[in-house]
């Protein structure tokens, strides 16, 4: 069967299937008895950590299936990764408004970078591994290139925390409240001794949606990552971005920033790693527990002079 669908064609979503026949729910539909996968990209999918749509490089960004857990290549994700194999063209659909979608076009998997893993939340909001598509317009055999990494600051006004839970505990919400708030104490803190705060965003080939730094004191060049517990579990979660954003920042320093000081432990632990530890004291003042300098000889965290 001919394709018949026109490239900007509007149509409602129960009208493509009865032309084109396959499921009617789901992102990845796969019509029997045809050489077509439909692809449907939704608005919606954003408040799950999908961030689907064209990316500058003119590839097409495509969130697989599977709405709870970690996504793995099965089903309709196994199908679209092998539809060059199976003979199986990609058809793809934006959602206009309610039931209402248009036909983009034909794609192909692109063959030398077909997918990444992207860290996102899933259906109940528990941080999983998702299946992010690479996508290119049909008869396209390479992309423009990406720029290897991309650094950019911007106003504190933009910043807005991690979205994380903790062992399954706790409300996201309220820790995240908590910590904008201590981001926001101390940048005042900062910024009334003469110091220039702002956000850096890192964008990496490697990942669609940029990392975002907690807090970047421009005049100290210290990347920082706030929690809103000084908990054992939070500074081991503050260690791994550290060490994550680390090697993008570009900065020359690194800390941790906390509402309250740690236990020894944990700060002998930042020292080492060569991470300073900020830490609410109360009545508008904080304290630093600076690095210990010869702990930090070959530490991944420590940035050369």
């Amino acid at each position: 069967m001919s394709w018949e669908i026109r490239e900007g064609e509007e149509l409602v979503r129960q009208e493509v299937h009865r032309r084109c026949g396959g499921q009617t729910q789901g992102g990845i539909s796969m019509p029997r008895k045809s050489a077509d996968i439909l692809l449907f990209e939704t608005k919606g999918g954003q408040q799950y950590g999908y961030r689907d749509g064209p990316r500058p490089d003119g590839s097409y960004a495509y969130t697989g299936e599977g709405k709870i857990g970690d996504q793995r290549f099965v089903r309709g994700n196994a199908a679209l990764l092998r539809h060059k194999e199976d003979g199986k063209s990609l058809r793809l659909f934006q959602e206009v408004k309610g039931p209402l979608v248009r036909y983009v076009g034909e794609y192909a998997i692109d063959s030398e970078r077909p997918f990444r893993f992207e860290d996102g939340p899933d259906l109940l909001l528990n941080m999983r591994r998702a299946i992010v598509f690479r996508l290119l317009p049909a008869g396209v055999l390479a992309a423009t290139p990406e720029p290897t990494l991309t650094v950019k600051d911007v106003d504190l006004d933009a910043h807005k925390a991690d979205t994380f839970l903790v062992n399954g505990a706790g409300s996201v919400t309220e820790a995240e409240r908590r910590e904008s708030k201590l981001v926001r104490r101390y940048a005042d803190w900062l910024e009334r001794r003469g110091h220039k705060v702002m956000q850096r965003t890192m964008k990496s080939a490697a990942h669609v949606a940029p990392l975002r730094s907690d807090l970047l004191d421009v005049t100290a060049d210290e990347l920082i990552e706030a929690k809103s517990s000084a908990a054992r579990v939070y500074i081991r979660l503050a260690i791994g971005q550290i060490l994550d954003y680390g090697r993008y920042a570009q900065t020359k320093r690194r800390a941790i920033l906390l509402p309250a000081r740690p236990s020894e432990d944990m700060a002998d632990l930042l020292k080492a790693l060569g991470i300073a530890c900020i830490y609410d004291r109360g009545k508008g003042e904080f304290e630093r527990i600076e690095p210990a300098a010869e702990c930090c000889v070959g530490c991944p965290v420590a940035a050369p002079e």
